[in-house]
């Protein structure tokens, strides 16, 4: 059995501590509906509070984590299940204490570790998420198998390999740390396997390339992705590198008529990667501006609006 740092067991206690005390902030908030429940504190040092969901999905997920939580024991993929359930409701604080539990269970998890550091990156625990990628990949390379992902819907989402090289190399992103993230990346491209996820892992890539001066390789990058490439034309990665290509315009992928309070979060992902291509312009007021536009919608566990943070924190 491979033994946890003590970097992880410290983690998983404090965790499972925060566990308890969003399930009293809930009961409490379930009391009064006008408090608000605070989630995160945002990079720019203000607060995130937990959001409300449709009652009709707010109650089939009320219903399904019931049912889980009435087994006697949970299996590692239960808990990861339990974990999502309660972050669906926007609960990332009591979805981080049930993987915790998990792995109190299951210390060798790879799985609950992806799962834990993917919502410690949501609530802005950077340090702590970390902990969890390098060890999970650690656990991944210790393993002969390349596990798949599940999702929602019960299908095959890529390898937990490649969601981790993506999370660090997003980590090293949101640090500055540009080199390492583009390592990450660089790995993280090598183990997709959807076009989808060969065009998200790009478009990272490239705004790296970009702020780091390799103006040619993100060029090249940027270029084995065709217009006409099998994939989700909706999909706000690949609305963003038709842009940096040059196959569309800024107002083509994003209407500017559109006020910001009516923007979803496909709108605000695909926002900030305008404002990114502004900056390369040297536009500067136009990139900043679109910035503070993302932080101004009610998404903030997206990876945009984490990224818009703090590109803004950096200015101050």
């Amino acid at each position: 059995m491979r033994k946890m740092t003590g970097v992880a067991v410290v983690a998983i206690m404090l965790l499972s501590a925060c566990s308890n005390v969003s399930a009293d902030n809930k009961a409490s908030a379930e009391t009064d509906q006008t408090e608000k429940i605070v989630e995160a504190t945002s990079f720019l040092g203000g607060a995130l509070y937990q959001q409300s969901i449709a009652p009709e999905r707010d109650q089939r997920l009320r219903e399904q984590i019931s049912e889980l939580k009435s087994k006697v024991s949970l299996s590692e993929d239960e808990y990861i299940s339990l974990g999502g359930l309660y972050a669906s409701r926007r609960q990332y604080q009591a979805a981080i204490g049930v993987y915790s539990q998990g792995l109190l269970k299951f210390p060798n998890s790879y799985k609950l570790r992806r799962h834990r550091g993917h919502r410690y990156m949501t609530v802005r625990d950077l340090e702590n998420a970390i902990v969890d990628f390098t060890e999970a990949l650690s656990l991944i390379e210790e393993s002969e198998v390349r596990e798949y992902e599940i999702d929602a819907k019960g299908k095959p989402h890529g390898t937990y390999e490649h969601w981790v090289w993506y999370h660090i190399g997003l980590y090293y992103y949101l640090h500055g740390d540009y080199e390492t993230a583009a390592s990450a990346f660089e790995r993280c491209l090598k183990t997709g396997d959807t076009n989808d996820m060969l065009i998200g892992t790009t478009d990272w890539l490239y705004n790296i390339y970009k702020r780091t001066g390799h103006d040619e390789k993100a060029r090249a990058l940027v270029a084995e992705i065709s217009p006409d490439i099998e994939a989700d034309r909706t999909y706000p990665y690949f609305k963003r590198v038709m842009l940096y290509k040059g196959v569309v315009t800024p107002d083509e992928i994003l209407d500017p008529n559109k006020p910001v309070s009516e923007w979803n979060g496909r709108d605000m992902t695909v926002a900030y990667g305008i404002g990114n291509w502004y900056a390369y312009q040297g536009e500067t007021e136009k990139a900043n501006a679109l910035h503070k536009s993302v932080v101004e919608t009610p998404f903030w566990s997206t990876w945009a609006y984490l990224a818009a943070e703090k590109d803004l924190s950096a200015k101050q």
